[in-house]
């Protein structure tokens, strides 16, 4: 039985315990980093390179045979180097990875190559290990090797297990997966594209979908046309508050250089963002910087900007940016941006799970029939359930969050604050009150 033959036989029965890790569009689960761990674009104009340029959401240049979708990855390898290659950070961790090194399963790509045999090496590493010395083989816990076989049509590759070669790493230990092409080889500056990567599960792919855009985890639907400043896929520095999870998004601007400020971001939807069922965005935010967050949402004709300050207190707080005004149900891009007019460099913020939300505005001193709100306290003349209530200053910065389990409830922070108040019942009011 010749190989391509076994290969058919096989693969009905392998694909049973593969996940869909990747798509570049409503499945996307790798983080893309340099060496250094900066971000790299979708924008072929601006996105740094390792040693060649990787960029993710390229369109697809032959949207024909087995793969039909509108967006893929693409790789230039650098000609220069002998081990040219691009790192990958996974959302989550690898759950059953013994099953592809003892061959039960197969890693598999849809690859599209300007010539046949271009080889494809995925590397399994613990990143801290792999980074002291990038020449050895150190912190590899798994390689897998696959080659083309048809030029310039779209076709899958299975990747065959190859070797363990620092026996000290577990698979608990990985947490980076690195794509070398055409390994150890010089002269060649061959362009591939690359789709619909199946491999172990990542831990998080069973999430239910709501309404969260990017948590830098199991929902990644950001895709960053331009970024001026340093983007960064990083660990929590701080799981508490208002954010427990262990992946965030980094922002450091790099100086002047931009009218409205440097740190200015890009980032389309795509698909649009359907808004008809929401009029607000949330947006966890940490920083040592009391500085306004601008978010402007664009539906190709008009912009809809809001702008919320940060705590500056080093601790995670939920902005809500507001476009009850906004008339437009679907965008098609964003413009996010950091310290809006400041041109000085080192401003950092950490930020996660951008979400849609729903906020309720009623006019001042609106009571409903149990609720009542006079100078610092709350009443509740019903206590069937527990109470959440969410305090935001005008801004729509989120100053307190707590339940309560009484039937009143007193409100600390001073000013003109809006009150939302929600309970098992599907109560959810919101109360503008000055706390005098």
């Amino acid at each position: 039985m010749n190989k391509f033959l076994f290969l058919m036989l096989i693969m009905p029965s392998c694909i049973f315990g593969q996940v869909l890790i990747e798509n570049f569009e409503d499945e996307r689960h790798l983080n893309y980093v340099e060496k250094s761990g900066e971000f790299i674009s979708d924008n072929p104009n601006e996105a740094p390179a390792l040693m060649g340029g990787m960029y993710w959401g390229t369109a697809n240049p032959d949207m024909t045979g087995i793969n039909q979708s509108p967006r893929c990855g693409s790789y230039m390898r650098n000609a220069v180097e002998s081990f040219d290659y691009f790192v990958t950070i996974p959302a989550g961790g690898f759950t059953n990875l013994n099953d592809f090194t003892d061959g039960s399963n197969f890693f598999t790509l849809d690859v599209w190559t300007p010539e046949v045999n271009t080889t494809f090496l995925l590397s399994f590493e613990n990143r801290e290990i792999a980074l002291i010395d990038p020449d050895s083989l150190d912190g590899v816990h798994s390689r897998f090797t696959a080659t083309s076989s048809v030029a310039n049509a779209w076709h899958t590759v299975v990747f065959e297990f190859l070797d363990f070669p620092d026996l000290n790493i577990s698979e608990d230990d990985i947490d980076q997966m690195v794509v070398l092409v055409n390994n150890d080889t010089e002269g060649n500056d061959v362009t591939v594209y690359f789709d619909n990567l199946y491999g172990p599960d990542f831990g998080c792919m069973d999430v239910d979908e709501n309404e969260v855009i990017e948590d830098f985890e199991c929902h990644r639907e950001l895709e960053y046309s331009f970024t001026h400043g340093g983007i960064d896929f990083v660990t929590n520095p701080q799981q508490s508050g208002s954010n427990t999870s262990e992946k965030c998004g980094f922002y450091e601007s790099y100086g002047a250089g931009d009218e409205n400020g440097n740190v200015i971001n890009i980032f389309t939807f795509d698909p649009p963002l359907n808004f008809s069922d929401y009029n607000s965005i949330c947006m966890n935010v940490k920083s040592t910087f009391m500085k306004n967050v601008q978010l402007t949402l664009q539906d190709g004709n008009n912009s809809y900007t809001a702008e919320v300050e940060t705590s500056g207190n080093d601790t995670w707080s939920e902005l809500v940016f507001d476009y009850s005004d906004v008339s437009a149900s679907e965008f098609t891009q964003a413009i996010l941006i950091f310290a809006p007019g400041e041109l000085e460099a080192g401003y950092t913020f950490y930020y996660d799970d951008i979400a849609l939300t729903q906020t309720t505005s009623v006019e001042e001193n609106i009571n409903t029939d149990n609720i009542t709100i006079v100078d610092n306290f709350i009443y509740f003349s019903e206590m069937t359930t527990s109470k959440h209530i969410k305090v935001y200053d005008l801004s729509g910065r989120l100053i307190l969050d707590e339940v309560c389990q009484n039937n009143s409830f007193e409100l600390m922070p001073k000013g003109l604050l809006l009150v939302n108040i929600s309970d098992n019942n599907g109560l959810n009011t919101t109360i503008k009150h000055l706390n005098k």
